[in-house]
């Protein structure tokens, strides 16, 4: 027996291959094959689930994803039908009848710790902007959904005043720092790339990534102030005809162990609170958990809404249209 999963590739692949996927394959003989898929891949659930042609059975998404799937009548996706002990063991804002949150990662900003060497680093979303200050090569990525809250960031907006979004005022702070933008990346791994390369000396990427440059050796540093909190978590696409397989792998993947030990190769704070005393206290100081004070919780409630016009006009203003 088996059944298709979708996780993230990149840092995620080992994680889920050591804490989930050969843990469930030898506890049950149930086989999870692992499938990639593009970033907040809403619409390719939306047609699986509509063709009944499933590439992925169960797949590891954003909240806001989640909530997306969730507000078409009859939505996109499958109970979980987890125990009330395992929905009581995570916390209420990563978790719902539709979804159980697994990790959380943050965007910050990743520097070349050689290049401002001798000179003040960046700390905050404001520096990223501050050209005459922090000079440098950067790099944002090319996607609206923190791309947006770091621009109201760097033009002063409080962490606690940024929803809803004033678009206007975000798209008129990017106005100024595109010229200064060498690289807009649309693949993470990408990020990873820049920043280790030395491409450019500042690079707006998850926490995730930085991490793993600075792990492979490279004089990367993260840049923690008003890091964008944002959670994963496992999801079941609707009528799946494997369906009770999907559930007894998301019910064992909801353990604290195997959560630590997915945290542990992946850099990500897990999300049952048990999970986090099973990893080493150097290694929790490189997650977002350890950087709290400040973050910010992006709203996915307000993503799940807005991200499809605002993809659309984040692309128009990207190939040069005004941003009203």
């Amino acid at each position: 027996m088996n059944f298709h999963v979708r996780d993230p590739a990149g840092p995620f692949a080992q994680g889920l291959r050591s804490g989930m996927y050969r843990p469930f394959q030898r506890a049950t003989s149930i086989r999870p094959i692992r499938a990639t898929g593009g970033i907040e891949p809403t619409g390719m659930i939306k047609a699986m689930v509509a063709e009944r042609r499933y590439t992925w059975d169960v797949a590891l998404i954003s909240k806001s994803a989640h909530l997306n799937l969730m507000r078409e009548d009859g939505g996109y996706l499958e109970l979980l039908e987890l125990t009330p002990a395992q929905f009581a063991s995570l916390p209420a804002l990563y978790c719902s009848p539709y979804f159980a949150g697994n990790d959380v990662y943050a965007m910050v900003t990743g520097y070349r710790a050689d290049h401002f060497a001798g000179r003040k680093a960046p700390r905050h979303w404001a520096d990223f902007w501050n050209v005459a200050d922090f000079p440098g090569r950067r790099a944002l990525r090319r996607h609206p959904i923190d791309t947006l809250e770091q621009a109201l960031l760097a033009d002063g907006v409080g962490p606690h005043a940024l929803y809803p979004l004033d678009v206007d005022r975000a798209f008129a702070s990017l106005d100024r720092i595109r010229p200064h933008v060498d690289v807009w990346w649309t693949e993470a791994a990408e990020s990873s790339q820049l920043l280790a390369s030395g491409q450019v000396q500042m690079c707006a990427t998850t926490s995730i990534r930085v991490q793993k440059v600075i792990d492979a050796g490279a004089p990367v540093a993260i840049a923690w102030g008003q890091n964008i909190r944002s959670c994963e978590g496992w999801v079941i696409l609707k009528d799946t005809p494997r369906l009770e397989l999907c559930r007894r792998f998301v019910a064992f993947a909801c353990d604290a162990a195997r959560q630590a030990v997915f945290a542990r190769h992946v850099n990500s704070s897990p999300t049952l609170p048990g999970a986090a005393a099973l990893i080493a206290a150097d290694r929790r100081a490189a997650m977002p958990d350890a950087h709290r004070d400040g973050a910010v919780e992006s709203d996915a409630g307000y993503w799940s809404r807005e991200k499809d016009p605002l993809i659309d006009r984040f692309e128009a203003w990207f190939a040069g249209s005004k941003s009203q």
